[in-house]
């Protein structure tokens, strides 16, 4: 026999087959907890109900997996003198059903669907509805746990789409950033193909751009290459510029040396490290390029396997540095200013071009390139070697003039600001 619907305003315990109790309205917001111990004396279930209902809530938590409150909403306030009344929301429904996982957060039941949503409380218009989702209590149990698997798995997919993602960007970087190969050429003797007085100048270039400070090991050959060149990400070790044709730059067509200096491509394809200043070099003239390769080449090709550059995961994968070049690099050549004076001119040429003066004296950002604005030889340091401000900044106490800085780069040494040292000596002496 089917037990007819209580009325609005009665608990009603569920749990099993049988007849419903029903129970005094307790005072307006008490809290009742399903099968607890703060249930009210005057609502206690009927002896064939007690043994499906958990008697405690770490029994409930034990079997459910959630403990399930079921509590009465609050009253409309009292009206203030003065003010309109104000109107309770749903004054006439009487309780909500809250479940609360072992994790300690809140979950909404919508019965009879088998959906549970977070952190939504829904209110139940009659006690008869609140029997029912007591009794869906073991659903939303196994709902709540399929909803967790559901999210972790979700994450899972996430993460997995993110690996993907991140992998197929490494390869467009690497497809974008791939260079072809320039073929070899046989090697010459640059003084049957270029003058004498091209040459000449093209060793002026070379010391102006202190090649063999970098491109010679200690107690090597000049130009040799095999000098490691410390860097916040490893140790990169310079080429070797004469024109042996196997370990060298025998076969490197002027195309191919121009490039390297340009775009930082070396002639098989393969991204130089900015470590080489072609950031600087790609300032240099077509002419002065062509004096320099003319001096190159024509110099005694030297034998020399210089030890191979191995940085750490990512900075070895060599096609990344497309996107260095992308952000940082600008391979137009120097344009002079007409506002200003030849002599100035050539100054700025020599500084931001050949003479490269950034790579030491401006301090560099996170991914090791030369910051600008102000920044720009405003200072650094080099090997623990302090690099002064070369401009305004500088913290001389007697100011530089013209006549100091010749001596000083001439010479290495300056009566009023002493002798070269540290990397500075190695660029004074060639």
């Amino acid at each position: 026999m089917s037990a007819a619907r209580p009325p609005e305003g009665a608990h009603t315990a569920a749990g099993g087959e049988g007849a419903p109790v029903t129970a005094a309205r307790p005072p307006e917001g008490a809290h009742t907890v399903a099968g607890g111990e703060g249930t009210p004396v005057n609502a206690q279930p009927a002896p064939a109900l007690r043994a499906s209902i958990p008697r405690t809530r770490a029994d409930f938590h034990a079997e459910q997996g959630v403990l399930l409150v079921v509590r009465h909403a609050p009253p409309a306030p009292a009206p203030v003198a003065g003010q309109p009344a104000q109107v309770a929301g749903n004054p006439a429904e009487g309780v909500e059903i809250l479940l609360v996982s072992r994790h300690r957060s809140s979950v909404g039941l919508r019965w009879p669907s088998k959906r549970i949503a977070a952190l939504h409380r829904l209110p139940i218009r009659s006690v008869w509805a609140a029997r029912c989702a007591l009794r869906c209590a073991p659903m939303a149990a196994r709902s709540l746990r399929h909803l967790i698997r559901d999210a972790t798995l979700a994450r899972s997919r996430r993460a997995r789409a993110g690996a993907l993602a991140t992998g197929a960007l490494a390869l467009g970087a690497a497809l974008l950033g791939w260079r072809p190969a320039i073929a070899p050429v046989a090697q010459m003797a640059g003084a049957s193909v270029y003058s004498a007085a091209t040459i000449e100048r093209g060793r002026l270039l070379a010391a102006a751009g202190n090649c063999a400070g970098c491109h010679t090991a200690a107690g090597g050959r000049p130009n040799a290459g095999g000098r490691g060149l410390a860097t916040p990400f490893g140790t990169v070790y310079s080429t070797n510029l004469t024109p042996d044709a196997e370990t060298g730059i025998g076969q490197w067509s002027f195309s191919a040396f121009q490039r390297a200096l340009r775009e930082g491509i070396a002639r098989d394809g393969r991204h130089l490290y900015p470590a080489f200043p072609y950031t600087a070099f790609a300032k240099i003239g077509d002419a002065d390029l062509t004096a320099l390769y003319a001096w190159l080449m024509a110099q005694p090709p030297q034998r020399s396997e210089v030890p191979a550059t191995r940085l750490a995961f990512p900075f070895n994968l060599r096609p990344l540095l497309a996107g260095w070049n992308a952000l940082f690099h600008d391979p137009r050549p120097w344009q002079p200013d007409p506002g200003r004076s030849p002599e100035w001119n050539r100054g700025a040429y020599l500084a931001q071009g050949l003479g490269h003066c950034g790579a030491c004296h401006t301090p560099r950002n996170a991914l090791g390139a030369e910051q600008g604005g102000a920044a720009w030889l405003s200072g650094a340091m080099v090997d623990g070697w302090e690099a002064p401000a070369l401009t305004g900044l500088s913290k001389a106490p007697v100011p530089w003039d013209a006549a100091a800085l010749y001596s000083y780069l001439r010479h290495g040494h300056s009566p009023e600001h002493g002798s070269a040292a540290g990397p500075m000596a190695l660029v004074s002496c060639h």
